[in-house]
């Protein structure tokens, strides 16, 4: 298979291409609501690769950017719930700590089965406009207690654990 360089390559106006702003991060914590229908914001504890989009606030939910432009936001969430009914899961984004219009999502999270705690994945991706020191934060919330964002032990043969949030962020 040939290389390929993605430095050196022409763009679309005939300069040379320039990589953008990018960020990977993941968290291996677990959260839970305590009151229904009360915002946290997801948290990302660790960043594995970075440059002009850090991790910043008190907690890790800070998605900041050093320069402007138009970047998309991927990331996936381990939802859990710990009772046989199923609840509800909202996720949206905010932007500078304020809720984004329209930007909510709902997901049914499954209850218990066969002793296991019902889980899904929640993974989509938001393409946002920022400029120079701004800052977007994953928010969430949950009809019930039984809901919680959970990084999953190991279930061991090789296979690693589940972090409670993955994150990739990159300047398009």
């Amino acid at each position: 298979m040939a290389s390929v360089d993605i430095t050196g390559g022409q763009g679309s106006g005939g300069g040379n291409f320039v990589s953008g702003a990018y960020l990977s991060a993941y968290d291996t914590g677990s959260y839970n609501i305590i009151t229904p229908l009360t915002t946290q914001t997801l948290q990302f504890g660790t960043t594995t690769l970075s440059s002009g989009i850090t991790i910043a606030g008190a907690n890790n939910t800070d998605i900041v950017f050093s320069g402007p432009g138009i970047y998309n936001i991927a990331f996936s969430v381990q939802v859990t719930c710990n009772t046989p009914q199923a609840h509800l899961f909202y996720l949206w984004l905010c932007f500078n700590g304020s809720p984004v219009t329209d930007s909510n999502s709902i997901l049914t999270i499954y209850g218990t089965h066969s002793g296991n705690n019902g889980h899904m994945i929640a993974a989509w991706d938001f393409m946002v406009n920022a400029g120079a020191g701004d800052s977007y934060q994953l928010c969430w919330s949950a009809n019930d207690p039984a809901i919680a964002v959970e990084t999953i032990a190991s279930p061991g043969g090789g296979i690693p654990l589940s972090p409670a949030v993955i994150l990739s962020v990159t300047q398009v």
